[in-house]
């Protein structure tokens, strides 16, 4: 019997269908009381002792989601979000890590595999993120797609200066 021939996607790239996000990650993202519990678990393995969280009252108010933790770089927050399978005990350990001048106490992290950055996806398709660390503010859009060669898009749109750390997740 003859084998088929495999033959390369264009320019050999790998195809995502429309639903492997929501495959991917489950629940996080079609329960909300699961939704909102990964955010809050990804501010306090950001090491955060304050998590502000604004509730929408109407339809098309905003959501959001912001702590006092660590923060990230611009390079941390492009290698975080743009990792598929993202290996938090790899990259991070399994310890919080504090802001510079917290008194926390060493804790385990809860998270491991970076699938709570999706949660935001249960309530839009599209969200915010601004994160400031050592000085320095990012803002990003993070938008799911159709599927194709990325199963969201993620996007730094701007940076600039801030002091103090911290991150804050919003969408309407």
């Amino acid at each position: 019997m003859a084998r088929a021939k495999l033959t390369p996607h264009s320019n050999d790239q790998f195809a995502f269908g429309t639903g492997f996000l929501r495959d991917h990650v489950g629940q996080i993202m079609d329960n909300p009381e699961i939704a909102i519990l990964e955010l809050i678990a990804n501010s306090y393995d950001a090491g955060a002792s304050r998590v502000d969280v604004t509730w929408p009252v109407l339809p098309g108010d905003r959501l959001s989601v912001g702590d006092d933790g660590t923060g990230m770089t611009a390079e941390e927050l492009e290698s975080r979000w743009r990792t598929i399978k993202y290996d938090r005990l790899q990259t991070q350990g399994p310890y919080v890590e504090f802001p510079e001048g917290s008194s926390g106490n060493k804790r385990r992290a809860f998270g491991h595999n970076g699938k709570g950055r999706f949660s935001p996806f249960c309530f839009a398709d599209r969200y915010q993120i601004e994160t400031w660390k050592t000085g320095r503010s990012v803002f990003a859009q993070v938008e799911q797609t159709n599927g194709g060669p990325s199963p969201f898009g993620f996007k730094i749109t701007r940076q600039g200066k801030k002091n103090g750390h911290g991150t804050s997740i919003s969408l309407t």
